[in-house]
């Protein structure tokens, strides 16, 4: 656990000069030690640096802290907090001691306050003090000795301006520069007609180097567009790219771009999806709160259709753990695609491709290109994660939902999305799902608009009145008689509309020849 907590992050808070700072310090027999501290937003001390050195002159050599870390406490009010007592009285009565006079005399140059603190309660420097380094740091003498080292710099110009005197050609270019223009025969002129000699600087070579090699190496493109912030001169982005084409750096560290000399060699897709399946691992990520560090990227060779694993390592057992997973799903392939890794060349992973028939097929050395299907989507998946993962530790809790995504993304090798060319259609989600069900509602809104007849009553037709159920033995469904009718409804005043809404209305024809066996559900006719 101590290991763990001093290899986790953070160990020291970053030096803050606006922080309340205290300087916690300890001496014994065999060691001197200090502790700077911060106090933090959550009101507590945090370490920010610690120094420790075998010790020979007892307690008085204590403030020799403060001296040690002069850079972080000049210009500083802080506390130094010490169990000596006599500390705290340092500077309030007079001393017969030369020695501490001389350190008392050191330390005004600091503005600091002394506090007491038990020894209980220092438990944390007092284990620096009783472990110091081995190799004792500077002695008083040489603190108090102590000289400041004056370094002479010199700027970027001047460092152009001396880098053509060392170079004879480059020294010829200058002196004919600097000559009348008139006084330069035809070879001279020939010579310097593409540099220029410019409040002693020589330009041309030096400006390409100046905003490619020493401004980060950047492309054609945005070098030029540097250059001609402040510069110009015939045919700069054909003399840029030269430059950069050569450019030992750029040949060692970068890739290229673009279309790559050679020729593809395609390995055929069989008849039905994963028949050829290509794997590897993509990792290691930050330990997840499932122990999981590594994923097991399958994908077909025919639908490109991607499975993500999650597991722990990149051992043999985790690929075979994650292929009886894939098998219950998919069925067994007839060919796997991986690189020479451990998890792959094990004769465990051997015996299993063998008891299920299935040919295994390993890369080159050093020549991922040859299972360039499974690495192309391994680009893919990590800024897809980063954009997903909440925290560093819980990035595999949402690799499905990654692998949902890339099988219905579009694929331009495929035409189509792989998850369309696995099952033949295309997936509802819950935006699709919500779209779905608001037009279906609108269409049948519309229909029953549509189809809806709104009677039209005159005076002088008969119709028959609904009223409510009788609490009777028998079911209210099969009543007929539904109850007495109020003819004081009826009245001329109510529209047809309305009136439709609560009446059957019948033809003097069919009143007439109707027969009804049961009881009618209808009260007796009416007219309006």
């Amino acid at each position: 656990e101590l290991k763990e907590k001093l290899c986790s992050s953070p160990v020291l808070r970053l030096y803050n000069p606006g922080a309340h700072t205290e300087l916690h310090c300890d001496a014994s027999s065999i060691g001197l030690s200090g502790m700077l501290l911060h106090r933090g937003d959550d009101d507590h001390l945090h370490l920010v640096h610690a120094v420790s050195k075998k010790n020979h002159c007892g307690g008085k050599t204590l403030p020799l802290n403060a001296i040690r870390m002069r850079h972080y406490l000049i210009g500083l009010h802080f506390v130094i907090v010490t169990d000596c007592q006599a500390l705290v009285h340092l500077n309030t009565q007079m001393t017969i001691s030369p020695q501490v006079a001389r350190w008392a005399t050191l330390l005004t140059e600091y503005d600091y306050e002394i506090k007491h603190r038990a020894g209980d309660k220092m438990s944390h420097i007092d284990a620096l003090s009783r472990a110091p380094v081995e190799v004792a740091g500077d002695t008083k003498t040489e603190i108090i000795n102590e000289k400041m080292e004056v370094l002479t710099l010199v700027t970027e110009e001047e460092q152009v301006m001396a880098l053509p005197r060392t170079d004879t050609r480059l020294k010829t270019i200058v002196d004919i520069l600097c000559r009348e223009e008139s006084g330069h025969s035809v070879s001279e002129s020939a010579l310097v007609k593409e540099y220029v000699l410019e409040s002693g600087l020589l330009y041309k070579k030096g400006i390409v180097v100046r905003f490619h090699d020493l401004s980060g190496h950047f492309s054609v493109d945005r070098t030029v567009g540097k250059i001609m912030e402040s510069y110009y001169f015939p045919r700069m982005r054909r003399y840029v790219r030269s430059h950069i084409r050569c450019c030992p750096e750029c040949i060692l560290t970068k890739v290229p771009r673009g279309k790559q000399p050679g020729s593809l060699h395609l390995i055929m897709p069989e008849k039905r999806p994963f028949e050829i399946l290509n794997l590897d691992h993509l990792g290691p990520f930050v330990k997840s709160t499932r122990g999981n560090q590594y994923i097991l990227v399958m994908i077909d060779n025919l639908t490109k259709y991607v499975k993500l694993y999650a597991v722990r390592s990149c051992g043999t057992d985790g690929v075979i753990a994650s292929l009886e997973k894939f098998i219950l799903q998919f069925g067994i392939p007839r060919r796997i695609i991986s690189n020479r890794g451990t998890a792959y060349t094990s004769r465990a992973f051997g015996e299993y491709c063998s008891r299920y028939g299935i040919k295994h097929t390993l890369n080159s050395v050093r020549h991922p290109q040859a299972n360039g299907q499974v690495e192309r989507v391994n680009g893919t998946l990590v800024p897809v994660i980063q954009a997903t993962m909440e925290t560093d530790r819980t990035w595999d809790k949402h690799i499905t939902e990654v692998e949902c995504n890339l099988n219905n993304a579009y694929n331009q090798t495929m035409g189509d999305t792989p998850f369309y060319g696995l099952y033949g259609y295309f997936p509802s989600f819950k935006d699709d799902v919500w779209d779905d069900s608001t037009r279906l509602q609108e269409r049948v809104r519309e229909r029953i608009a549509k189809e809806h007849e709104i009677w039209k009553l005159r005076k002088g037709d008969i119709v028959y009145i609904k009223g409510p159920p009788e609490a009777t033995v028998e079911s209210t469904k099969l009543q007929g008689v539904v109850g007495e009718a109020d003819p004081d409804r009826l009245q001329e005043e109510e529209s047809a509309e309305q009136l439709s809404k609560s009446f059957a209305v019948l033809s003097p024809g069919v009143v007439k020849t109707a027969r009804i066996r049961r009881p009618p559900r209808w009260h007796e006719d009416y007219k309006i």
